[in-house]
């Protein structure tokens, strides 16, 4: 048997007395309440599964996501893709195709991606970010798409009339 609380209202919780479920007439806990109080607490609680370091792409979209309070199907939704897949690219079982890139970006409203040091890494880092192949910028810069690989990899610089228009379509992208 359980023990209850048999007190006046006007009695201290220190004189209460407890009597057994059976003979219980009333419930009361016998806690003084505290009108003048005005403090409220406030938790940090966080999911386990809320990431503390964003090492991977998939830990920016889950802290993203778990902030807004959405589960995965929502963000698949927003992004247009299935939620197992928004799974996949968190736990860092995959990672997102260029073509999911330019949304992911928008969703979490910067770009995780480190910046980048020099010109070719200045391309690639454009190129992913608008979800373009290299064989789509190569035709708009007026290069072999080989060329733009080698530019990316830092093997050969873009110079003369080219390195123009790479600056030019860099410079209009900010």
């Amino acid at each position: 048997m359980g023990r209850t609380a048999d007190c006046d209202t006007s009695q201290s919780a220190a004189v209460c007395t407890y009597t057994c479920d059976a003979c219980r007439r009333r419930t009361h806990t016998c806690i003084p309440a505290l009108p003048f109080c005005t403090a409220t607490l406030k938790a940090g609680w966080r999911p386990a599964a809320y990431p503390n370091e964003l090492k991977h792409l998939g830990d920016h979209i889950r802290r993203r996501r778990l902030d807004l309070g959405l589960l995965q199907k929502d963000v698949a939704g927003l992004l247009g893709t299935h939620s197992q897949t928004v799974c996949n690219w968190e736990i860092e079982n995959t990672s997102p195709a260029l073509r999911w890139l330019p949304g992911i970006i928008q969703f979490l409203g910067y770009d995780p991606r480190p910046a980048p040091e020099d010109v070719g890494q200045q391309l690639r880092h454009y190129r992913q970010g608008q979800g373009v192949s290299q064989t789509d910028l190569a035709r708009e810069l007026r290069v072999d798409p080989g060329t733009l690989a080698r530019w990316e990899m830092g093997c050969r610089k873009p110079r003369g009339m080219r390195l123009r228009r790479v600056l030019q379509m860099l410079m209009g992208s900010n």
